[in-house]
């Protein structure tokens, strides 16, 4: 690559010399990289999340950005998982001058070769929306149970972390099998959250709407003016939309809102089928305890749900076991 960009780290002794571009979203790039250092050779991929302007740094929505880059590197302990993918460190160089890239804060992270859980679905666009492939059970389960056993190991922290996210695209499945879960930067500790971030929540992926919770959406409804909401998120946000994502791995669409104009509830259809094997495996319980309205009338946190999923594994693997 000609004139590749090279990233600074904490440790005077190692930098990270980008080798592509992977991608980029609305306020970041995020490069794959090999670290090189003064004192080793080892041959280390990384991949470099860097916010795109320096002017980040003064905007409401950058500092945002580089907030959560901080939460992650801050939490990185605690966020220490077999299905998370793991934080290096966060760099910010408090460079100014000639506004090189190389100068913006950034975010290094764990490089997970693998697709995510959306481009496994295999989405493409009809009736005006995104329909993807119906997994088969077995891939349904194991993506689950790695899924909600990251999610119960944040949510045993204290004070608990919840990822506020969950959906197709934060969940990477490497060749293996193996799925970790992305972009922790959007998580919160049970804290309560002012008016000035909720503003900017929804600019910053602080939620995606086909897969928020409805605490979520009835926090954003209730900023007015200048007003100070405070709302604390529960394990339960993360329960919701980890539910609406289980729906659409075993539907490949996307869980409906009712109908009324500017509704908050999702429901599930009476006519959607979410049985396998013959109806002896049923994962319509699930769904519809995991998206219930009410926090209190979900599963209280993901281990919770994991428990209810194992049972439908302990089932699912005796079925199989007598057919063989």
């Amino acid at each position: 690559m000609n004139n590749p960009l090279t990233f600074k780290s904490n440790d005077p002794n190692v930098w990270y010399v980008e080798v592509c571009e992977l991608g980029e979203g609305e306020e970041s790039f995020v490069y794959l990289a090999r670290k090189v250092s003064s004192r080793s050779e080892d041959d280390v991929l990384v991949a470099v999340k860097q916010s795109k302007k320096e002017e980040n740094r003064t905007k409401a929505t950058g500092r945002n950005l580089i907030e959560r880059f901080q939460f992650q590197a801050e939490h990185a302990a605690q966020l220490h998982h077999p299905n998370i993918v793991e934080v290096i460190e966060f760099v910010d160089p408090q460079e100014t001058a000639e506004q090189q890239r190389r100068a913006r804060p950034h975010l290094v992270m764990e490089y997970v070769e693998g697709v995510t859980l959306r481009q496994k679905m295999k989405p493409r666009r009809a009736n005006g929306g995104l329909v993807g492939t119906a997994l088969p059970l077995e891939d349904i389960l194991s993506i689950s149970e790695q899924t909600l056993s990251g999610l119960s190991h944040t949510h045993a922290q204290n004070p608990a972390i919840i990822h506020r996210d969950i959906r197709p695209e934060q969940l990477m499945i490497t060749p293996d099998g193996r799925v970790k879960i992305l972009d922790f930067g959007l998580a919160k500790e049970l804290w309560s959250l002012d008016a000035e971030f909720v503003r900017t929540m929804i600019t910053t992926g602080g939620g995606t709407w086909d897969y928020m919770a409805p605490e979520q959406i009835g926090l954003i409804s209730k900023i007015v003016g200048e007003d100070v909401v405070p709302i604390n998120y529960v394990p339960g946000t993360d329960v919701y939309t980890f539910g609406v994502t289980l729906y659409e791995m075993a539907r490949g669409v996307v869980l409906p809102r009712k109908k009324e104009h500017g509704s908050m509830e999702h429901y599930v259809p009476h006519d959607a089928d979410l049985t396998f094997l013959g109806g002896k495996i049923d994962l319509r319980p699930l769904i519809v305890k995991a998206t219930q309205y009410d926090i209190d009338k979900r599963y209280p946190s993901a281990k919770a749900f994991l428990e209810a999923l194992q049972q439908l594994r302990e089932k699912y693997d005796a079925i199989v076991k007598g057919r063989g």
